[in-house]
């Protein structure tokens, strides 16, 4: 439950319109729930690399995909199981 949260709280920040932006918002969201700075950054660009430009364009313009939550978490899995 707080895991959901969290990711809740991070989906919140990277929904802005300006890529530079977006991912200080991210990062800032991430690390004030608690997240490490490394685990943040590797997220943000795991979770960017798993939609075209045009769709992640998309998402900082507000628009969430069906699957968003599901990459978010999935995005973060993988980082946490590359720096064991």
């Amino acid at each position: 439950m707080t895991f959901k949260i969290f990711m809740t709280g991070i989906v919140l920040t990277t929904l802005v319109a300006c890529t530079s932006k977006s991912e200080r918002d991210y990062m800032t969201g991430c690390v004030a729930n608690g997240a490490p700075k490394e685990l943040c950054e590797c997220s943000y660009e795991k979770i960017k690399s798993m939609y075209s430009e045009d769709d992640f364009n998309k998402i900082e313009k507000g628009y969430v995909p069906a699957d968003f939550m599901d990459k978010m978490v999935e995005s973060t899995k993988l980082c946490v199981l590359e720096n064991q």
